[in-house]
C-alpha cells in the first residue's frame, strides 16, 4: 500500500514538473516571437510609402530618359534639315553658275556667229544697214526690205519684184552679182526690195515668208534662197511646205518661222508694198528706181544688163 502511494506521488510530481517545463518553453517562444516582430518593424520591412516613392522615382527616370531621347532626335533632325538645306543651296548655286556660264557661252557663240555671218555678207556685198530711210525719192520704204549695203551709199537702188517672176530671176542670177561686186560691196550704192506680188497666191506667200525670215535677221539670205529655188509660176515650188524647208535650210528657228508663216503675219506689209509700187507707176517686174544723193530719181524697166545700171549710178553720183 505504501509503495503504491509513493508511486502515485512520484507520477504526480513528474507531471507537475513537465507541465512547468512546457509552460516555460511556451513563454520563451512567445517572447522570442515578439522580439523578432519588433525587430522586423524597425529594420528589415518596407512601408507602403517607401514603395510609392520608389515607383515615382522609376517613372521620373523613365520620363527623363524619354525626354532626352526626344531632344536628341530633335537635334539630329535639325542637323539633318540644316545639312539638307545647305546641300540644296549649294546645288542651287551650282545650277545658277552653270546657267550663267551657259548664257555667257551662248552669247559668245552668237556673237561669233554673227561676226562670221557679217564677214560673209560683206564679202558677198550683202551688208544690211541698221536703219533704212522711211522715204526716199518720194517712195515710201517704211515697210520695204532691210537695206542691202551701206546706209552711207550715195545711190539707192529700189527694186520692185515678184519671187515667181522669171525675168526677176534672170536679173538676180546674171546682173545683180555684177552690181553687188562693183557698187554695193564698195559702198557706192545700196539696194532696197519692194514687193509687188501679182503672179498668184504663192507670190504673196513667198513675200510674207521673206519677212518672217527678216524677223530673225536673215531677210537677204532667204531672199536669195527663194530666187535660187524658183520654179514655174504657181507650180508649187513656193508652197508652205517648201517655204518652211527653205527656212530650215538657212538655219532659222523653224518653230517661230512656221508660226509666222501659218498666221500670215506680214500680209499687210506685203499689201502695203504692192500699193507703194502701184502709186509709183510700177506696172511690171523687175522695175527699178535709182535715187541719187540730191534726191534725183531715174527709172530702169526690165532685167537690164549691169552696164545700164553702171551708167545711171555714175551719172547720179555727179
Amino acid at each position: 500500500m505504501k509503495n503504491k502511494t509513493q508511486l502515485i506521488m512520484s507520477i504526480t510530481l513528474l507531471s507537475i514538473l513537465l507541465t512547468a517545463h512546457l509552460y516555460a518553453n511556451a513563454m520563451s517562444d512567445s517572447a522570442s516571437s515578439s522580439g523578432d516582430s519588433s525587430g522586423d518593424s524597425s529594420g528589415d520591412t518596407y512601408s507602403s510609402s517607401d514603395v510609392v516613392v520608389s515607383k515615382e522615382k522609376a517613372m521620373a527616370e523613365k520620363k527623363a530618359m524619354e525626354e532626352k531621347k526626344a531632344a536628341d532626335k530633335k537635334l539630329t533632325d535639325k542637323k539633318k534639315a540644316m545639312a539638307k538645306k545647305k546641300l540644296a543651296e549649294k546645288k542651287a548655286m551650282a545650277e545658277k553658275k552653270a546657267m550663267a556660264e551657259k548664257k555667257t557661252m551662248a552669247k559668245k557663240l552668237a556673237e561669233k556667229k554673227a561676226m562670221a555671218e557679217k564677214k560673209t555678207m560683206e564679202k558677198e556685198g550683202k551688208v544690211m544697214a541698221e536703219k533704212k530711210p522711211a522715204s526716199l525719192g518720194g517712195v515710201d520704204l517704211s515697210m520695204a526690205s532691210p537695206t542691202q549695203g551701206s546706209s552711207d551709199a550715195k545711190v539707192t537702188i529700189i527694186e520692185f519684184g515678184d519671187y515667181q517672176c522669171p525675168k526677176c530671176y534672170s536679173w538676180f542670177t546674171k546682173e545683180k552679182p555684177i552690181i553687188e561686186s562693183q557698187y554695193i560691196s564698195t559702198g557706192m550704192a545700196n539696194l532696197v526690195f519692194v514687193d509687188i506680188p501679182f503672179l498668184g497666191a504663192d507670190s504673196d506667200s513667198a513675200a510674207v515668208a521673206s519677212y518672217c525670215a527678216d524677223a530673225q535677221g536673215k531677210y537677204w539670205e532667204y531672199h536669195s534662197k527663194l530666187y535660187k529655188n524658183q520654179g514655174g509660176i504657181q507650180s508649187g515650188w513656193a508652197s508652205a511646205t517648201n517655204l518652211k524647208k527653205f527656212a530650215s535650210d538657212i538655219g532659222l528657228d523653224t518653230a517661230k518661222f512656221d508660226s509666222c508663216l501659218d498666221s500670215n503675219k506680214y500680209s499687210d506689209r506685203v499689201k502695203h508694198n504692192r500699193n507703194v509700187a502701184s502709186s509709183n507707176g510700177i506696172q511690171g517686174t523687175p522695175s527699178f528706181l535709182l535715187v541719187g544723193p540730191n534726191g534725183n530719181v531715174e527709172k530702169i524697166s526690165g532685167p537690164q544688163p549691169a552696164s545700164v545700171f553702171s551708167s545711171v549710178i555714175e551719172r547720179l553720183q555727179k
